[in-house]
């Protein structure tokens, strides 16, 4: 799962279920403070936040600019710099805004092969085949797609006419 956020605390602190706790921005004076670049899209009503790999689990309860209130669904002990997973508001990596103009860089030196970790759309995957294309003539690099989500596998069809293959 992708990483957006994590636990700043002095030290180590037990989460008891059913107990309370209130999540801030770094100096927000919260219960747990988050260091993040993402506060504003990182929380949405009814979400889950998985704090280290299920060390602690949280609902979100109540949500206002610079607070979040949460119920402790799963108890246990969290450490400072934690990891925090939010499933509902992680958002798919794409291709696009990604720069691929120097693609001609990578055949020069013989690559073999590209993998997208991204589940890129039929669109930018097609913008990357021409340009892998153009840039390998004889020797144009195959070009794999990573899909690693339950809902980017349901659409790959497309995808299929523009790669090599997946995994």
């Amino acid at each position: 799962s992708q990483m957006r956020g994590k636990i700043k605390l002095e030290k180590a602190r037990d989460l008891a279920f059913n107990e309370t706790v209130r999540l801030s921005p770094v100096g927000g004076g919260g219960d747990i403070e988050i260091e993040t670049n993402e506060w504003d899209s990182l929380f949405q009503s009814d979400a889950t936040i998985f704090i280290g790999y299920g060390n602690a689990v949280l609902k979100v309860k109540a949500l206002t600019p610079k607070n979040i209130e949460c119920r402790v669904s799963q108890g246990g002990t969290i450490y400072p710099e934690m990891h925090l997973h939010v499933p509902e508001t992680k958002t798919e990596k794409t291709l696009t805004g990604q720069v691929f103009e120097d693609v001609a860089a990578f055949v020069k030196k013989g690559i073999e092969y590209l993998i997208v970790s991204a589940s890129p759309s039929v669109g930018d995957a097609k913008a990357l085949r021409e340009r892998l294309t153009a840039a390998g003539k004889d020797a144009t690099p195959w070009f794999l797609a990573k899909i690693d989500s339950q809902q980017n596998h349901k659409g790959i069809g497309p995808l299929l006419d523009v790669v090599e293959g997946v995994f």
